[in-house]
């Protein structure tokens, strides 16, 4: 038998051995949250954001570890740390390769100046927010091997390996390169098996074969845990941009689509004079700001936003722009709810609610069944219906309720998002997206149902559509944790 014929059949036993990732034994379609979990892991432990995005910078780790094999620590490890931030989907991360463009250009290495005071030159060239810095603290692995056998350097054991990574995190103001926050996250893995073992030229960050090993595994967790901090204190950091140019009435913005800015996005904008230079250490303490007025983005791009002027005078090129829920702003358009009389109760619905005072519900419901049968465009009855059975939680039953009821009351906002409750309970998120579509044609600002479509638009796939209706529905003054980028 060969190298490769004998590699190849000790690779099959390790998969066979090893076993196989199970799958899910359930009929259902995963739920928007299960499809978060399987696709996000620890991250999706992060409340799903609705702001817009900030820009950041992930320079390369430090090894501080007494690791000395052949893994590129400080590129693996920004890379890695990368990647995770992306998935997160509440950054736009500067490309790697650009921050190292940017540091060979400025060549800050041999200025022997320290990352925080380095951190505002080149936060002004890569137009950061703030910049992240990394540390490997520990990078090590343990193994116990038995017994096995080899074959021209590749060999077959019963092992038992640990592994433990622990990295620091701090994140650095791009102005003015203070600490905002530090944090020391770890990972462990351990695994038993019978493996094969390679050299470490076999492996690198980023390859499938490496995310198998425990040192993989325990750096992935630790990478997760680092996100999550970085998501949470990033709350505290508002979203802020730049005016690019004033044409007329119009302002230009320097983030669009890309960065997650949507139409009807308010800012508050702030004319920044020149920056304070501490005369001893030379950092940036920051710029005097005064506050000009407020913006409304009217049209998107994607690299750019136009905006309307809300209120306020003298914006010009280079001014200051931060983001707040349009509620928030004084002149922002007011949230209407349009109301219709409820429909009338007949004497069965009126029997229906006297036997429910009474705490007897399966009467009450034959009552309405009844009233139903008698005059299927009873919409009292239809009201009732529904609140009975999802009372019962016999959810398809109440969907088919609701249904009905929506095509009797179209112009109803209670009957409509009564309706697309009980649809989505029996997860008919197509047949609620109608009837709130229905509704929002008729009252775009209508807050309740903009939340509920976007839940429903989120369980059907269409995270663009959900994404939208939350945002809006947050502009308006809905309160969403962690939604408004604060």
């Amino acid at each position: 038998m060969n190298h490769l014929s004998l590699a190849s059949t000790l690779l099959a036993v390790v998969v066979l051995v090893s076993g196989c990732a199970t799958s899910d034994s359930g009929t259902g379609a995963p739920s928007a949250q299960q499809r978060r979990v399987a696709q996000l892991g620890i991250l999706a432990q992060l409340p799903p954001y609705y702001g817009p995005k900030k820009l950041i910078a992930v320079m390369d780790f430090q090894n501080k570890s007494n690791y000395k094999g052949k893994l590129e620590l400080g590129t693996g490890m920004a890379d890695s740390l990368t990647d995770a931030i992306v998935r997160s989907e509440r950054f736009i991360v500067v490309e790697r390769q650009q921050i190292r463009d940017v540091l060979k250009e400025q060549d800050f290495a041999k200025t022997g100046r320290t990352a925080e005071a380095s951190a505002p030159k080149i936060g002004r060239v890569l137009n950061t927010q703030v910049m992240v810095y990394g540390s490997v603290v520990d990078f090590s692995e343990t193994q116990q091997q038995n017994q096995g056998f080899g074959y021209q350097g590749i060999s077959l054991s019963f092992a038992h390996a640990e592994a433990k990574v622990t990295i620091a995190i701090r994140l650095v103001d791009s102005t003015t390169g203070q600490v905002l926050d530090s944090e020391q996250v770890q990972g462990k893995a351990e695994k038993n098996a019978m493996g094969i073992s390679y050299t470490e030229k076999d492996f690198n960050f980023g390859t499938a074969a490496f995310a198998k090993t425990p040192l993989g595994q325990a750096t992935q967790e630790a990478i997760d845990k680092a996100v999550v901090f970085i998501c949470r204190r990033m709350e505290k950091v508002v979203w802020e941009g730049r005016v690019i140019e004033t044409k007329g009435g119009d302002i230009y913005i320097n983030a669009g689509e890309e960065k997650g800015i949507a139409v009807g996005d308010c800012f508050v904008a702030f004319h920044e004079d020149e920056g304070i230079v501490d005369p001893t250490t030379g950092l940036q303490l920051g710029a005097p700001r005064k506050e000009i007025g407020a913006l409304e983005v009217t049209e998107l791009q994607p690299k750019f936003s136009i905006a309307k002027v809300i209120r306020g005078t003298g914006f010009a090129r280079k001014d200051v722009v931060r983001f707040v829920p349009a509620a928030q702003v004084k002149g922002a358009a007011p949230v209407t709810t349009q109301t219709v009389p409820p429909p009338p109760d007949t004497p069965r619905v009126t029997k229906a609610r006297e036997l429910l005072s009474r705490n007897d519900r399966g009467g009450a419901l034959r009552e309405v069944d009844n009233a139903l049968k008698d005059n299927p465009s009873d919409a009292a009855a239809a009201i009732l219906k529904v609140q009975l059975e999802s009372a019962r939680k016999n959810f398809r039953a109440a969907a088919a309720a609701g249904a009905h009821l929506a095509s009797l009351r179209p112009d109803d906002p209670v009957a409509l998002l009564l309706a697309a409750r009980a649809q989505s309970d029996a997860g008919d998120f197509g047949g609620a997206v109608a009837a709130l579509n229905g509704l929002l044609t008729k009252d775009p600002n209508h807050v309740e149902a903009l939340v509920l479509r976007s839940q429903a638009l989120a369980e059907t796939g269409d995270a663009k559509g959900s994404y939208r209706d939350m945002r809006r529905a947050i502009n308006l003054g809905y309160q969403q944790t962690a939604a408004a980028g604060k």
